[in-house]
This record gives C-alpha cells, sequence and structure tokens, in this order.
C-alpha cells in the first residue's frame, strides 16, 4: 500500500505540477480588496484542496480556526512557518474556468492586525514566506488527496467487512436455529416410527380377534342352523 501510494503520489506530482502557480495580487475580502497571494491548482476539487489547507494549518500548525465572511481565519496567532510574530491570516478556496477544465484557487491574505496586509513591498521576508508555503502546500495536495481517497476506501471496506461478520454471524445462528430444528424433527419422526410399528401390531391384533369373532359367529349360525 505504500509503495502505491508513493508511485501514485510521485505521478501525480509531475502530472500537475506544470498546473500550479502562486502569486501576489489583489483578493477580494468581504467587499473590499486586499493585498494577499492567490495559488491556483488543477485537477483537484475545492472540498479536496479545503480540507487539505485546513488540515495544514489546524492540525499541524496547531492553529485556531474561526469565520470572517466567507474566509477562513486564524487571528493574532503566532506562526512559525511566517515569522516570530503573531499574525491574522484569511483565506477562502474557490473555481473558475469551464466544468471540464476548472481551475480551484486559495485566496490568501495574511496582515499584522487591523488588516495591514503583509506583501513583498511591506515585508519582502514574510512575503517570501507565504509564496513558499503555499508552493509547498500545493506539492502537497496530490499525496494527500490520494491519502483520502485511501481512508475513504478503507472506512468503506471496514464497513463492508462489519457487514459481512454480522451476517456470518447470522447465518450460524441460523444454521445452529437449523440443526436445533432437525433434531426435533428427528425426534419427531422416530416417535411416528414407534407409533407406526404399534399401529402395525395393533392391527394385526385386531386382525386375530376378527378371526375369532368371525369363527364364533360361524358356529353361532351352525348351531341355530341344527336345531
Amino acid at each position: 500500500m505504500k509503495k502505491l501510494l508513493l508511485f501514485l503520489t510521485t505521478f501525480c506530482l509531475v502530472s500537475f505540477a506544470s498546473a500550479q502557480n502562486v502569486k501576489e495580487s489583489t483578493v477580494k475580502f468581504n467587499k473590499t480588496q486586499v493585498s494577499g497571494y492567490l495559488a491556483n491548482i488543477n485537477g483537484y476539487t475545492m472540498d479536496v484542496v479545503d480540507l487539505a489547507m485546513r488540515t495544514k494549518l489546524e492540525k499541524e500548525f496547531q492553529l485556531k480556526a474561526s469565520k470572517e465572511g466567507s474566509f477562513r481565519a486564524y487571528l493574532n496567532q503566532p506562526c512559525a512557518t511566517f515569522g516570530p510574530d503573531s499574525y491574522d491570516i484569511y483565506y477562502q478556496v474557490s473555481e473558475f474556468g469551464k466544468k471540464k477544465n476548472k481551475t480551484t484557487q486559495i485566496s490568501f491574505i495574511i496582515t499584522k492586525g487591523n488588516m495591514n496586509a503583509i506583501t513583498s513591498s511591506t515585508d519582502p521576508d514574510i512575503a517570501r514566506r507565504v509564496k513558499n508555503f503555499l508552493d509547498d502546500f500545493l506539492a502537497t495536495v496530490p499525496s494527500f488527496a490520494i491519502s483520502q481517497q485511501i481512508e475513504a476506501l478503507e472506512a468503506e471496506l471496514a464497513k463492508l467487512q462489519k457487514e459481512k461478520a454480522s451476517l456470518d454471524n447470522e447465518v450460524a445462528k441460523n444454521n445452529k436455529a437449523i440443526a436445533k430444528e432437525n433434531k426435533k424433527i428427528e425426534k419427531i419422526n422416530k416417535n411416528i416410527e414407534k407409533s407406526q410399528k404399534k399401529i402395525e401390531k395393533l392391527g394385526e391384533k385386531i386382525e386375530k380377534k376378527q378371526v375369532e369373532i368371525d369363527g364364533v359367529q360361524a358356529k353361532i349360525k351352525e348351531a341355530k342352523a341344527s336345531r
């Protein structure tokens, strides 16, 4: 499984590397234009990219999330990846393009409070770190997507195995019930055989008695006829 994952990850990284790009740009934040960053990737849905980013920021970086309009926000929290200070980080995932060739886009904003956006002109070092972070993040999306697919398949397999185990138990239970009923049927059949033998013996006795009765009746008739 790990070798398969490595192969697929490498394949996807090569396949989609040319479809990734990060640039500084104005970002529509709620109803205003704010300086920020745009990161584009093809071949992955908004849900996958959003979950990958949430996993990165919230599980790996341990940042606490909130909501700011349509953006996910991480307010006044330290993040050593970008620098030594605390930052306000916002991101939103959207998509554009034709249905068969859509591009998924991350709008990313980082500030030092009061929407003082950090860009190459205000802090070149942090801006470089942000772009490196987004570049590195886009490179991890293929492997993240594959890991999600594997987790989903493993969860489905576990569910099917559980259902199979339940059915196996039900079959075993039914087989025991059938075996128990078969023993009852076998016992009933033996009782029927015994009863039939008794009936046969009684039939033989009845026949003998009937012969005796017929003989007695014949003698009575003879006696009456001789008078």
